[in-house]
């Protein structure tokens, strides 16, 4: 054990002669000083109760500020608001006791932190692995922690140690750090500026160093971020006299010469503003670039909206620049007495006036107070603490750490290490307490029965009003359907006679809450009916396309490549478009075929062969296509500037592929690119179409309605975010203001394509936040993936604007995308990875349960963007990698199993549209995979990940592992009786393998039922090895998946 004593002052004319060391202590004569009392103690020399709390934590920091003002010197100047703060870093989520240690808090007062739900999570040092949390409360004085202590630690008789117990009723901070790494517990106690003698007892159990030092700016070769010292240093209990002393020190914490006072603006009511003003705008720094900020601390009753501190415009009214950071959770709507946690922080960036003359200046942050329980008065008190207002300096100092210095005070941990500290001096308004009384308005008591029951009636008169104005709208639709059905028919019949016979349609429709209205732009063919007005008793090939039905004249006849398609077969092609198709990606402004063929021959003849993925009248007609659109595609990029026909022809082939693509041969990331590019050169990213900045030159002639920029943007930006994901490389930048293109279409687009855009967007931020992670750790802490995980479950409430199936699917894709990272988590750094592989695998599941329903109701898989298939081989890959392990979920069966499997190879090969396309050789390959597993080990882990593939981590292992055990199952010689029964009935009664089609279609046996088999049958004989090789580009043993379509 050992103690340390120091004293700060400016009095220059001390001489060290006064000072005598006796053998019972330190005495000198009375100065106006700082003292700071640091005592360290070892672990072994704590009471058991204590040391066993210890035990349980990587860290624990306690820190207590008075409420009181008070006046400080360097190097003694951090500030934090007051009250007892709590910083606890368990050595794992479920290793520590929270009620033990709120126990042993007791001794400080009363303290509400008996519930682990009390803590909030906390931004943890870099160096650390395990979650910190953090806990604080209004706190008064010392005065319960001295009584407690002096009965612990101090014998009755031994008054020193009692008066110095005492003595901390007057000191300003107390501070208590345990840190795992030293084994010791150092107290360290401060008090201010005052005149206070110098006297130190010495003691015989211990070391007891005294420091009497006076600040000096004279010393030479300072920085402007050091501070120097210089007095004398004196070791108890040796009789020598104190030895004289000089030195310099990089400081973490300095004083700032301006000072704030902090008020509430005035009615507070609910929702109050917290003013702050300042005396000065001046940096406290003349080198590098300092920033002030304010970190708050607020008690359950009081909170800040972080969504309404994420509107720019409005921080910048109050003089703010940022929100920072903020702890986690905040409930926004709660009452304060069923709030479980403590409160929040938050951490806030200012935005001062411009240097060019210093000048007093103010802040206003707006909070809001929770509701209170009702008292016998309709009002009610709170106390708020001041903030900890401070300027944020670079030091570039390697490390700031001296012997005064002071760590884990909340917001440190927010800013690098090298920072420095400026604490601006808190000034109050009137008195001396740093506190902020307010009044709260709340319910009287008297007269709650009735308010109770009157609210009670209000509310079922209110739910009866609706409900009966709900049945009144349902039976006059009722009569409005059958009208408009009618009408359709007589309308469309005559027309479906003499059309050829198509693909059966199902009723429905992926989007059953269509708009009202559309903008003059979007000549409604899709969104104008609702095929829920169709019958049973319609004819498949109906199309409610009123644009088609207003043409004058007919369509004209096209050639392509020697072959004539006539102007009927392109009314066909294009209402099949317009119908199933359009609705996924609804930027076509050329819905008239002749009109789209004059704007663009590209673009008019890859609507036709996106609508013969499914609608095909002729073969020859869609070979030539695609030898045509692979040709023609490829030249439009030789443009310099792409106009809007263009974009949108690379924007539907993102969409839908060609089908001759192979998993690594995919043009789309090049397609995208050049699509984005193009967008933002148009000025299309700024909701208008005809933007003067950006049309100028040979551009000028590229104009479009501002509709029609916005349709085009949003579309662009959420394919670009897709086709990354998909590919498994860092998505571009799509974080521009797009408040004018929401505003734009928000009322004729489907609201779940608005949800798929704000969702979009959060994927950008998540794949950009987890490349950085990638790329300085190799991979992602499973804390990073929860913390985005709840920013998730926090965003889905807000963006989901109907709750339909095609709305619940695309939260799903989205959610698995957060999930899928967990893979990604180094093993040491995941210690609920069982937990959270069981919740993926779930999500997995429930996102192929929805696609099924969105197939049966309106054949989302029949026309599905490529994108609804690659979320689709995600899911698929998780859930039979982890059916293939040791990890698989405990109330499975195998039967069960048996048809999980088939539930996703039937969804994958309902994607296919042409034989030998990418859905149909991935649904062989699992197939394949699926059907020898048997000859194989179980994998230990779930999933594993290629954490440089980012979105696409997950897949691409999960592909090379099904390829390796393909190969391995290859290679083995003496296991063909062992596969006997998985190859039953994928190829039945075929012995030779020749014919792969019809294996790859073989049915499989759900249920498991055995059956015999001729034993000379090879089991791997209908595996296509060349198509395996071909897809994913393997050369060798290694896959490197760069090998040719």
């Amino acid at each position: 054990m050992r103690e340390r004593v120091t004293f700060i002052h400016n009095d220059y004319t001390l001489d060290p002669e006064q000072l005598d060391n006796q053998e019972a202590g330190l005495l000198g004569p009375q100065i106006e000083s700082v003292r700071q009392d640091k005592l360290t103690i070892p672990l072994d020399e704590l009471p058991s109760e204590l040391t066993d709390i210890l035990q349980e934590y990587e860290a624990l920091h306690i820190r207590w500020a008075s409420p009181v003002k008070s006046e400080t010197l360097d190097p003694f100047t951090s500030r934090i608001s007051p009250g007892l703060h709590v910083y606890v870093t368990p050595e794992s989520p479920n290793s520590c006791n929270p009620t033990k240690l709120c126990g042993w808090l007791q001794r400080f007062g009363p303290l509400a932190c008996s519930k682990p739900e009390a803590f909030t999570e906390f931004k943890q040092p870099a160096t650390s692995t395990a979650p910190n949390f953090s806990f604080h409360q209004t706190l008064e004085d010392l005065h319960s922690f001295i009584t407690i202590s002096s009965q612990e630690f101090c014998p009755e008789l031994d008054t020193v140690c009692n008066a110095r117990l005492r003595s901390l009723l007057t000191a300003t901070s107390l501070d208590l750090s345990f840190d795992k790494s030293t084994k010791a517990l150092v107290a360290s106690a401060l008090w201010p500026l005052r005149p206070q003698t110098v006297a130190v007892p010495a003691s015989t159990e211990r070391r007891v160093e005294v420091g009497i030092f006076v600040n000096d700016r004279s010393q030479p070769n300072m920085k402007e971020n050091e501070l120097g010292v210089a007095g004398v240093l004196s070791v108890l209990g040796d009789k020598k006299k104190p030895s004289p002393t000089i030195f310099t020190f990089p400081a973490r914490h300095r004083r700032d010469e301006s000072v704030f006072t902090s008020r509430f603006l005035t009615p507070t009511g609910l929702h109050p503003t917290l003013q702050l003003s300042f005396s000065s705008n001046k940096p406290p720094s003349a080198e590098g670039e300092c920033t002030p900020y304010a970190f708050l601390t607020l008690p359950k009753v009081i909170f800040a909206d972080r969504y309404q501190l994420g509107d720019d415009l409005f921080l910048a009214s109050k003089n703010l620049t940022a929100l920072r950071y903020t702890t986690l959770p905040v409930d926004l709507e709660a009452p304060a007495y069923t709030t479980e946690t403590w409160g929040s922080s938050i951490l806030l960036e200012l935005a001062p006036p411009p240097s060019g003359e210093w000048q007093p200046w103010n802040v206003e942050i707006p909070l809001h107070l929770r509701y209170l329980k009702p008292s016998v008065t309709d009002q009610a008190e709170a106390d708020i603490p001041y903030p900890a207002v401070f300027w944020a300096c670079p030091s570039g100092e390697e490390t700031l750490e001296n012997p005064f210095d002071r760590l884990h005070i909340g917001y440190d941990n927010l800013f690098p290490r090298d920072t420095a500290f400026w604490h601006v001096t808190p000034q109050p308004e009137g008195g001396s307490r740093l506190m902020h009384r307010v009044t709260v308005p709340v319910l009287k008591l008297e007269g709650i029965d009735t308010i109770r029951t009157g609210t009670a009636i209000a509310v079922s008169l209110g739910f009866a009003w609706v409900l009966w104005k709900l049945v009144g709208v349902m039976l006059s639709k009722l009569e409005l359907l059958e009208q408009e059905l009618r009408s359709i028919k007589e309308v469309v019949q005559p027309k479906s006679n003499a059309e050829s016979p198509s693909v059966s349609q199902r009723n429905g429709t992926v989007f059953p809450t269509q708009p009202s209205q559309l903008p003059p732009a979007t000549n409604g063919a899709v969104f104008s009916l609702s095929s829920n007005l169709q019958s049973p008793q319609q004819p498949q090939s109906f199309v409610p396309s009123a644009t088609l039905l207003e043409k004058t004249e007919p369509t004209k006849s096209r050639m392509l490549g020697g072959k004539l398609v006539s102007g009927q077969d392109i009314d066909w092609y294009f209402e099949k478009y317009l119908q199933c198709y359009h609705p996924y990606l609804p930027i076509l402004r050329k819905k008239d075929p002749d009109e789209c063929f004059e704007a663009s021959t590209t673009l008019f003849w890859t609507v036709i062969s996106t609508a013969c993925r499914r609608y095909a009248k002729d073969e020859q007609l869609v070979t030539l296509l695609l030898d045509s659109l692979n040709r023609d595609v490829w030249g439009l990029l030789q443009a310099i500037t792409l106009d809007l026909e263009s974009i949108q022809t690379l924007l539907i082939i993102c969409t839908w592929p060609f089908p001759t693509i192979r998993f690594v041969t995919d043009p789309s990331p090049n397609f995208i690119s050049s699509a984005l590019n193009a967008c933002m050169l148009l000025g299309l990213h700024t909701g208008r179409g005809s933007h003067p900045s950006f049309l100028i030159g040979g551009r000028q002639h590229m104009t479009c309605t501002d509709y029609e920029a916005s349709i085009t943007w949003v579309f662009c930006s959420i394919l670009a975010q897709r086709v990354s994901t998909g590919n498994g490389h860092p998505p571009p930048f799509l974080q521009h203001n797009d408040t004018k293109c929401k505003d734009t279409i928000k009322d004729s687009l489907a609201p779940e394509l608005l949800t798929f855009f704000e969702l979009q967007k959060f994927s950008n931020r998540l794949h950009t936040a987890m490349s950085a992670q990638i790329s300085a750790n190799n991979g992602v802490p499973e804390t990073i993936v929860k913390m985005w995980e709840d920013e998730f479950e926090l965003l889905r409430p807000l963006v989901t604007r109907v709750e339909t199936d095609f709305s619940r699917f695309i939260l799903l894709v989205a959610q698995l995308e957060v999930q899928a990272y967990y893979y990604i988590s180094p093993p040491d750094q995941r210690p609920n990875f069982t937990l959270n592989t069981l919740r993926t695998y779930n999500t997995s599941q429930n996102l192929i349960n929805t696609a099924l329903t969105l197939e049966s109701t309106c054949q989302l898989l029949t026309h599905s963007p490529h994108w609804v298939y690659r979320a689709l081989v995600d899911a698929s890959c998780i859930l039979l990698s982890t059916l293939h392990s040791t990890a698989a979920p405990q109330h499975l069966s195998s039967s069960d199993a048996e048809v999980v499997a088939a539930q996703v190879l039937s969804l994958l090969k309902t994607c296919s549209v042409r034989d030998n396309d990418l859905p149909t050789r991935g649904s062989i390959i699992l197939e394949t995979f699926w059907s020898v597993r048997h000859l194989l080990p179980k994998w230990d882990i779930p999933v594993g990940a290629w954490p440089d593939r980012i979105g696409a981590a997950t897949s691409y292992w999960c592909l090379t592992a099904f390829k390796n055990a393909l190969q391995e199952a290859k290679n083995i010689t003496d296991g063909t009786q062992k596969g006997i029964d998985a190859f039953q009935q994928r190829f039945p009664g075929n012995n030779n393998g020749d014919n792969n089609e019809s294996n790859g279609n073989a049915n499989t046996d759900i249920n498991g039922q055995e059956q015999t088999m001729d034993s000379t049958i090879d089991p791997l004989q209908g595996i296509d090895w060349s198509m395996i090789i071909d897809d994913f580009g393997w050369i060798g043993e290694g896959p490197v998946f760069l090998g040719p379509a």
